[in-house]
């Protein structure tokens, strides 16, 4: 299964990928600390999950979500949050986001679901 990491939180970004590469099947094909430079790479790799910060340099987590959901609907998109305020929880999952995970509290969950999903792409069904 083929991850791209959005983010620019340094200690999350490595903390998260490691974890994910440390997960058999899962390969980083990417990561950016923007959604302008994340875009186009996301839409050329078509990679199967993005893990999508909302601590990013240009602060257009939002609008980057809605981009991907509309090029690549099938991908898996993964929010990676401060500790929000209810609100923008749903806001996201408005948005076209399939998980919503605080970086405080809820990696570990991340990287269960993360774990789950390698096993449904390996046998080659996403349900």
């Amino acid at each position: 299964m083929q991850i791209y990491y959005v983010g620019d939180a340094g200690d999350v970004r490595s903390t998260v990928t490691s974890l994910l590469t440390g997960l058999n099947g899962v390969e980083i094909v990417g990561a950016a600390a923007s959604a302008a430079l994340a875009t186009d790479d996301i839409l050329l790799l078509r990679p199967d999950v993005v893990v999508l910060s909302t601590q990013l340099e240009d602060s257009a987590t939002i609008a980057t979500l809605v981009k991907i959901k509309q090029e690549l609907p099938a991908v898996v998109v993964m929010i990676l949050a401060e500790p929000p305020p209810p609100h923008l929880r749903a806001q996201y999952i408005c948005a076209g986001a399939d998980f919503f995970f605080e970086n405080t509290t809820e990696v570990l969950e991340l990287i269960a679901v993360a774990e789950q999903l390698v096993a449904h792409f390996d046998a080659g069904s996403l349900v």
